[in-house]
């Protein structure tokens, strides 16, 4: 008996949730609010798209970094092993072409110095001697053997003076008593320090590196890198991570195609020009308004009898326009043919021919 009320349960369940899903099949569906998908029409085959101003910032920001000028950068450092004795600047301080940046002591300066000055010493009685000699040659009490000899002496002794005043000249800069071994390293460039790995005591040589690093701002070039040629008739402005704007040339001063990818390597000057320091980042904004370039969808472009077309709303159907491809970034392109913003293009071209709706 109970076995029997249990089916004529189940039944009555399976009943009530076939009516339920019976009424929800027959119910209305509801219908998306009016105006809803206003912004693009669609075509059977693929929406509709607007034509844009560029606006992409992977097609419109460019990278870019400031090559300075070479003269607006220097090092100090020494030649030959010295000892620090003082480090009259730290990072940070502005100094002048000129400013004494270092003291150091250098023993190879000091043996030169005294090198010339015992070579100036012993040529001083030698030449007393050679005059003497060649005065007894013309009296012919000596023979040439003898002044040979004495201006072999006086020629050994310029040799080295000459050779220790070739080890001085190799030093380079520095005021100071060079005669004591010690001399004051100058500020070869106007600029700030930006390193200082001097420490008072050390000594350094050569191959230890420079004991201080100085940039200054000169006439530098903003260098980037982009997939495509820059466009004819564009504008540039670099960015800096200072916020700095400043306008650059419309044509680069020099290009280059990487052969390995074939990007693009430009290098455009500040105009008018401005100091700039070198190592500056930031980035270039491609300015192309007026250049006709515009942004359409890259899946809106197609290969079409040799050349790349989109397809543009023209009343209910479309017509291929020829365009030129500036660039690309994956999902936009920037292109440039008879084509204005506000028109309307098909945003997948090639669905659209697969839906058998060629354009003309």
């Amino acid at each position: 008996m109970r076995a029997g009320l249990h089916l004529l349960a189940s039944v009555a369940s399976v009943a009530s949730v076939a009516s339920i899903v019976g009424a929800l099949a027959c119910a209305p569906r509801p219908q998306p609010p009016a105006g809803a998908g206003a912004e693009v029409s669609a075509s059977a085959a693929t929406p509709w798209v607007r034509v844009t101003a560029p606006s992409d910032p992977a097609l419109t920001e460019l990278p870019a970094v400031v090559v300075g000028d070479p003269s607006a950068r220097s090092q100090v450092a020494v030649v030959y092993p010295a000892r620090i004795v003082d480090v009259r600047v730290r990072p940070g301080d502005r100094v002048a072409a000129g400013d004494p940046v270092i003291d150091v002591a250098v023993p190879e300066l000091l043996r030169a110095h005294a090198a010339i000055a015992a070579a100036e010493a012993r040529a001083v009685p030698q030449r007393r001697r050679a005059e003497q000699l060649r005065a007894l040659q013309r009296d012919g009490i000596v023979g040439a053997r003898e002044v040979f000899e004495i201006d072999a002496t006086l020629a050994g002794l310029e040799a080295d003076r000459r050779l220790a005043s070739a080890v001085i000249a190799g030093w380079g800069g520095g005021t100071g008593g060079g005669r004591r071994g010690g001399l004051t390293l100058e500020a070869p460039t106007t600029g700030v320090v930006i390193a200082v790995t001097a420490i008072v005591g050390e000594v350094r040589d050569a191959t230890s590196g420079p004991l201080l690093e100085i940039v200054g701002e000169g006439s530098g070039r903003v260098e980037l890198r982009t997939p495509k040629p820059l466009p004819d008739g564009a504008s540039f402005v670099f960015e800096g991570l200072d916020g700095r704007r400043i306008p650059l040339a419309s044509t680069p001063e020099a290009t280059l195609v990487d052969p390995v990818d074939g990007s693009t390597r430009a290098w455009l000057r500040p105009s008018p020009e401005v100091p700039l320091a070198h190592g500056m980042r930031g980035r270039v904004l491609v300015q192309t308004e007026q250049a006709g370039v515009v942004q359409v969808p890259e899946r809106s472009m197609r290969w079409h009898d040799g050349r790349m077309v989109v397809v543009v709303r023209d009343g209910d159907g479309g017509r291929h326009v020829p365009v030129v491809v500036v660039g690309r970034s994956g999902s936009a392109a920037l292109v440039r043919g008879e084509l204005g913003v506000d028109d309307e293009v098909a945003a997948d071209a090639t669905a659209w021919v697969a839906a058998g709706e060629d354009a003309p």
